[in-house]
């Protein structure tokens, strides 16, 4: 065999192998979560990622995606867990908004405090409804998630809201080039229904939107009517819905 011949079966032969591995659809770690269970966890926001190639290893892979899955799909992959998620958006507003209770930005003095109302058994997140995952955590996953954000604070604001001095409930948000989105939003039981998430949403307003111009921005479960409700009443604006799916191979129990 000569040179050229055979310099034109190893093209051919790594075309091949192009297209193969092009073909091969590669779940994205979540490593946060992987980090936090010990699990091996995935998510996707790709449909054509819901493959039999993708799930034949024992993990849990979490979808958020644009439009729902057919019946079909269902049926193939069985999902243990499934959701609409509602996202909302609010602009921000020239004119101060009023503010109910005593809002400022966290300091270290915080932290404890904070952390204990993540404790409290009143989250509605997908991650606390499903049976499964939650079995793999302590305390409910914006504990964790607000942890991690103390180490990494990048873009990050932390406020809190005072009731008789008290710490009534927190938000985190994060700035995202010309977006500000709410991660977490939290009020305490002892405190619920003192106006203390509006308050939260007036300051960040007054302080925050308005010195950056940007809007704010956040998603909700369509089981969480409290949640939608709050939304509403303070005049977030329904942008967009996502479709979620959470999916644990066999060989998890």
């Amino acid at each position: 065999m000569n040179s050229i011949n055979f310099l034109r079966i190893n093209d051919r032969y790594l075309a091949l192998q192009i297209k193969i591995y092009s073909n091969l659809i590669m779940l994205n770690k979540d490593n946060f979560l992987t980090q936090i269970t010990g699990k091996e966890i995935y998510k996707s926001f790709k449909k054509n990622d819901l493959s039999q190639k993708n799930l034949q290893k024992p993990f849990f892979v979490h979808f958020k995606l644009k439009k729902p899955i057919s019946k079909k799909k269902i049926q193939e992959f069985n999902p243990h867990f499934s959701c609409k998620q509602i996202n909302f958006k609010k602009k921000y507003q020239k004119k101060n908004l009023k503010i109910y209770q005593d809002c400022r930005p966290s300091t270290k003095k915080d932290r404890f405090e904070i952390l204990k109302i993540c404790k409290e058994n009143t989250s509605s997140s997908r991650f606390v409804k499903d049976n499964f995952f939650r079995k793999l955590l302590k305390y409910p996953l914006r504990y964790y998630w607000l942890e991690n954000s103390f180490r990494n604070k990048s873009g990050k604001f932390l406020i809190v809201c005072l009731k008789n001095k008290k710490i009534g409930g927190f938000c985190l948000l994060q700035k995202i080039k010309k977006k500000l989105n709410i991660n977490i939003i939290c009020t305490s039981k002892k405190f619920s229904n003192q106006k203390i998430g509006s308050s939260i949403i007036a300051y960040v307003n007054n302080k925050i939107m308005k010195k950056y111009k940007i809007h704010l921005y956040a998603g909700t479960q369509d089981y969480n009517t409290h949640a939608l409700s709050f939304y509403k009443k303070n005049k977030f604006i329904h942008m967009s819905t996502n479709y979620i799916y959470h999916i644990k191979n066999k060989g998890n129990k």
